[in-house]
C-alpha cells in the first residue's frame, strides 16, 4: 500500500518509523506539503476559500479574516459553531456550493492530500439557506467530481446528523443519506454532546448500519467530566468505528484501554481542540500520549478555513510542537489510509498515481 521509499528516501525502518534523532528542524512549512496525505475529518462548511468568502460578502481580505476566522481560543464550542453559520450565510445558491466544493478539493490537492473525506450536514445548510437537500448534494457532488478529474485526489462524503436539531430533522437527514447511499460513505453525529444523549439516535444509526453505511461520531471533544463515557457510548450504542476527536479519553485509562482493544480510530484535530477551548495548549495536546499508548490515531484539520490552517500545518504542529517524530506521523497516515471508508480500489488507484 505505502511505499516508504517513495516518501522517505528508503531511510525508514520496516515499521514505518524513523530513528528518534531524525528531525525536520531544517525544513520550512512548505516542505510538509510535499508528503502525500490522507484526511478523514474535514467539514465542507468550513472549507470555503477565504478569498471566495470575501468576494461573496463584498469584504476586504482582512475584514473577511476577522469576520469568518478564529485566531484565538473561543469560550465554547457553541461560539465556534456560530462561525459556521457566518460562512453558510453566503452559500446562497447551488452554483456557489459547486464552486466551494471544487475549490475545497483543489486546495486539498495543492497540499498533497490524495484521499479526502468531506462531511457536511444538509440539514444545517438547508436550515440557514432554505435550500433543497438533493440539490445541495447534487451541486457539491458536481464540484467534487470535476475536481477529481482535474487533480490527483479521491473524495468521499460523510453525512452529518445534527444533535441539537429535532428528531424529525434527524430522520429526514438519514432518509436522505440512505436515498443517496451510492455517494455517501458513512454517517456522523455532530454538535454539542452535553444535553444530547446519543441513545436518542440509536435506532437511526442501527438503520444506517443495516443499509450499509459506516459510522463515525463526534465524541469526547468537549472538556467535561462525562466526555470519556460519551466516547464509550458512541461505540457501544451507535456502533461507531471511528471517533471524531475523542481526545478527552486521556482522562480515563479504562476507556483508553477499551478504545485500544476495540481498535477504534480517533480522528484527532489538535488546533481545533485548542481554538475551541477544549485543550489549553498545543504542546501538551494528548495526541502523542494516545498514540504511544497504542490507540489508532490520525491527524486532521477539522475546519481549515475557519481556523486558518490546513493538514500540513497540523503535521508541523505534531512534529515541532508535540515532538512526534516523522515516522510516527507517517504511521498515523497509514492508519488513516486503512481507516478511510472509501473503496479500496479507489484509494489504491489514487495513491499509486
Amino acid at each position: 500500500m505505502f511505499s516508504i521509499s517513495e516518501i522517505y528516501s528508503s531511510r525508514a525502518k520496516s515499521d514505518f518509523s524513523l530513528s528518534q534523532n531524525e528531525t525536520l528542524a531544517s525544513l520550512n512549512y512548505m516542505d510538509y506539503r510535499q508528503f502525500k496525505k490522507v484526511e478523514l475529518h474535514r467539514h465542507f462548511e468550513a472549507c470555503a476559500r477565504l478569498t471566495s468568502l470575501a468576494e461573496m460578502a463584498n469584504m476586504g481580505l482582512q475584514e473577511a479574516a476577522t469576520h469568518f476566522q478564529i485566531h484565538h481560543p473561543m469560550k465554547s464550542l457553541e461560539e465556534v459553531i456560530q462561525r459556521f453559520v457566518r460562512t453558510v450565510e453566503y452559500f446562497r445558491s447551488y452554483e456557489v456550493l459547486e464552486r466551494i466544493a471544487y475549490e475545497a478539493c483543489e486546495d486539498a490537492a495543492l497540499e498533497n492530500i490524495r484521499i479526502l473525506e468531506l462531511r457536511y450536514a444538509p440539514s444545517f445548510i438547508g436550515a440557514v439557506q432554505k435550500l433543497d437537500f438533493q440539490k445541495i448534494h447534487d451541486a457539491i457532488l458536481k464540484g467534487v467530481q470535476k475536481a477529481e478529474k482535474d487533480f490527483p485526489i479521491a473524495v468521499g462524503f460523510i453525512g452529518i446528523i445534527v444533535r441539537s436539531q429535532s428528531m424529525l430533522e434527524a430522520e429526514k437527514s438519514l432518509d436522505f443519506f440512505l436515498h443517496n447511499k451510492d455517494s455517501f460513505l458513512a454517517i456522523d453525529l455532530a454538535d454539542q454532546e452535553v444535553g444530547f444523549d446519543c441513545r436518542n439516535f440509536a435506532t437511526l444509526f442501527s438503520k444506517a448500519r443495516e443499509h450499509g453505511l459506516r459510522v463515525t461520531c463526534h465524541s469526547g471533544e468537549e472538556n467535561v467530566a462525562e466526555a470519556p463515557q460519551f466516547v464509550k457510548n458512541a461505540i457501544d450504542i451507535l456502533g461507531a468505528e471511528r471517533i471524531g476527536h475523542g481526545l478527552q479519553i486521556i482522562h480515563d485509562q479504562n476507556i483508553m484501554q477499551y478504545v485500544k482493544e476495540k481498535n477504534i480510530v480517533l480522528e484527532l484535530c489538535p488546533t481545533s481542540n485548542f481554538l475551541t477551548n477544549n485543550w489549553p495548549d498545543l504542546a501538551s495536546h494528548p495526541l502523542k500520549q494516545l498514540y504511544e499508548y497504542g490507540i489508532a490515531c490520525t491527524i486532521n484539520s477539522d475546519d481549515p478555513v475557519v481556523f486558518n490552517i490546513d493538514l500540513s500545518h497540523e503535521w508541523k504542529i505534531a512534529h515541532e510542537n508535540m515532538g512526534i517524530h516523522l515516522g510516527a506521523i507517517h504511521g498515523m497516515q497509514e492508519t488513516a489510509y486503512r481507516a478511510s471508508f472509501l473503496p479500496e480500489a479507489k484509494k489504491t488507484a489514487i495513491w499509486q498515481s
